[in-house]
């Protein structure tokens, strides 16, 4: 687009959200030949204007905007009055003028269309700041970005639906000059307003350029600030969570000793089944085992996870080519308002896991003695073998 911009730079930016760019700049290179229909055409007038001044007329100014779904249309248009003018100037006599005047008339019309060509090129420095934000917003959300113990995540995701437009094609069909002139020194003067407002277009346009670059800066470096920012909380909120493992220690206490009592009730209803007394006694001791068995499973312990962490993918950082300081305030409030909550639940946690560890100890006490005792008596007791 850069480039046709570049060749032709009556083409303009318009408004709308690209889709599908591919295909539209495929629709662009096949309008190659319309684009250079219109620059042809845009010359005839230029040099029908200065024909115009010779004859002392005026006409009337119009202007058109095309967008590539109708521009062809209005190039035809473009051509029948282009046809038209020049069919008129033909049948117009021309007043003699000093060639003087007409060579100058002609060489600050070539002035003129040079130094609006330059104050148009100003939009192309911007919209190559804006690619260089796309491109780096593109970079941001690939996963893989931020690391985490849990699997690799993307970075911070950009919005750049407002930043992302087609371009339409502007195209006129009547350019005429802005005054007619009889003596060079009118030419002089019109030659020089001409140039002043071209000249303030440009001042402005320059002013817009070096906005839109602070802010293409802005934009690269606060990508980078926040993808930091969260690959911190993200190592963060990995070391909580083996934190949090640590302090559930209860519940993995009380499932490791119930694994070892039913290995010892596995090994008593071996012993018994295997004990050659009568099939009623054998039943009443199995019976009062699985009555054991089942009072086990009934010994349980709930630990609760206490600690979330996820506030920095929930965290707004509105418009990404603010100032840096913008950027760095946000991310710090977020860090603050985890910090006194992750500090205050793991504490809690702490303290829920030592006194259930505390009963859990007491209960594995009492349990694995009791157990022992009753598979000991089991073992010591002489079976008959038939």
């Amino acid at each position: 687009m850069n480039q046709l911009r570049g060749r032709y730079s009556w083409i303009k930016l318009g408004s709308g959200t690209v889709t599908d760019p591919k295909s539209g700049l495929e629709t662009l290179k096949g309008l190659e030949d319309t684009f250079k229909r219109i620059d042809q055409l845009r010359n005839e007038v230029s040099q029908a204007r200065t024909e115009l001044a010779k004859r002392n007329i005026k006409p009337e100014v119009t202007k058109d905007t095309a967008t590539l779904s109708d521009i062809k249309d209005k190039v035809n248009e473009f051509d029948t009055k282009v046809q038209e003018l020049k069919s008129n100037l033909s049948a117009t006599p021309t007043i003699q003028a000093d060639n003087t005047l007409e060579r100058m008339i002609t060489e600050i019309n070539l002035e003129i269309a040079k130094a609006s060509e330059t104050a148009n090129h100003a939009e192309d420095g911007i919209i190559g700041n804006l690619d260089k934000i796309h491109r780096k917003a593109e970079d941001s959300k690939t996963v893989g970005t931020i690391k985490s113990t849990d699997g690799d995540k993307p970075g911070v995701v950009i919005n750049t639906t407002e930043t992302k437009k087609v371009n339409v094609v502007e195209t006129t069909t009547d350019v005429q000059p802005d005054a007619v002139v009889r003596t060079i020194g009118e030419a002089s003067k019109k030659r020089q307003e001409a140039l002043t407002a071209i000249s303030a277009t440009m001042a402005e346009n320059q002013k817009q350029t070096v906005k839109a670059d602070i802010y293409k800066d802005n934009a690269l470096s606060n990508i980078d600030d926040i993808n930091a920012w969260l690959q911190k909380e993200q190592t963060r909120a990995d070391n909580i969570q083996s934190e949090i493992e640590k302090n559930m220690t209860a519940a993995k206490s009380i499932a490791d000793t119930k694994a070892d009592i039913k290995a010892k009730f596995d090994e008593a209803e071996r012993l018994i089944k295997g004990s050659g007394k009568s099939q009623k006694m054998i039943d009443k001791m199995l019976k009062s085992l699985n009555e054991a068995r089942a009072q086990l499973d009934k010994s349980d312990i709930k630990q609760n996870k206490t600690v979330t962490l996820d506030g920095a993918k929930n965290v707004d950082f509105g418009d990404i080519g603010r100032d840096k300081a913008a950027i760095t305030a946000i991310a710090k409030s977020a860090s603050a308002s985890v910090d006194g909550r992750v500090d205050s639940a793991l504490a809690t946690l702490r303290a829920d896991n030592q006194a259930a560890q505390a009963k859990v100890d007491a209960w594995k006490t009492k349990t694995v003695a009791t157990v022992d005792n009753y598979l000991d008596k089991i073992r010591k007791v002489r079976w008959v073998v038939k």
